[in-house]
């Protein structure tokens, strides 16, 4: 049965080093985590029960931190982080509520922050492209993409990449005026859409 340090793999999800509870690494990711924060080291996010009866024994020995009980830990619920540098902590003071990672606790261990929940995925937009059809949605796809391999390449200095994509982009471009002619009125703004992004970005 799953409890304090003994949640199974399925509610689990990698966040290097460690691994934090599903909706806890979620939040995690979308935040702090892209934001370049760090657990401190494999268990400084979720702890096994075994992992903390270790620490807690080094607490009492004085050898330790502060640690919990075993299975009293908000570690054991993969719902704590330890974080790996201190600017990391005024990262999560600025910004962290927003997506449910706070400081609630052990307020003498500035690294010590846990999630507290409430984060909710932004929904992801809708594809413009979905109203095309199969032909119209190719040439689309393949005018963006060269597009956006011309900009990279035009910035990297890679002259003849560049041209490659530059006339691959030319061809796309006029397959889609020629689709164009025979799409409905939704189709065409669309279509539109994708003529006027220079930078294939849609």
């Amino acid at each position: 049965m799953a409890g304090n340090g003994n949640l199974p793999p399925s509610a689990l999800k990698p966040v290097p080093p460690g691994r934090l509870e599903n909706s806890a690494a979620r939040a995690w990711n979308a935040g702090p985590g892209k934001a370049g924060c760090k657990l401190l080291g494999p268990n400084s996010g979720y702890r096994s029960y075994g992992m903390q009866s270790h620490y807690w024994s080094l607490y009492q020995q004085g050898r330790g931190n502060l640690a919990a009980r075993p299975g009293t830990s908000n570690h054991g619920w993969g719902r704590a982080v330890d974080l790996a540098a201190p600017w990391m902590r005024t990262w999560i003071n600025k910004h962290g509520a927003r997506y449910g990672w706070k400081k609630t606790e052990a307020h003498s261990e500035w690294w010590h922050v846990n999630y507290v929940g409430g984060y909710r995925p932004p929904k992801p937009k809708p594809n413009p492209l979905r109203h095309l059809g199969p032909k119209q949605r190719k040439a689309a796809n393949a005018l963006l993409y060269h597009r956006r391999e011309r900009r990279r390449e035009a910035k990297s200095g890679k002259g003849p990449r560049y041209r490659r994509h530059d006339k691959a982009a030319k061809r796309a471009r006029n397959d889609l005026v020629k689709l164009r002619k025979h799409a409905g009125p939704t189709q065409k703004r669309v279509i539109d859409r994708v003529l006027r992004d220079r930078n294939g970005r849609l």
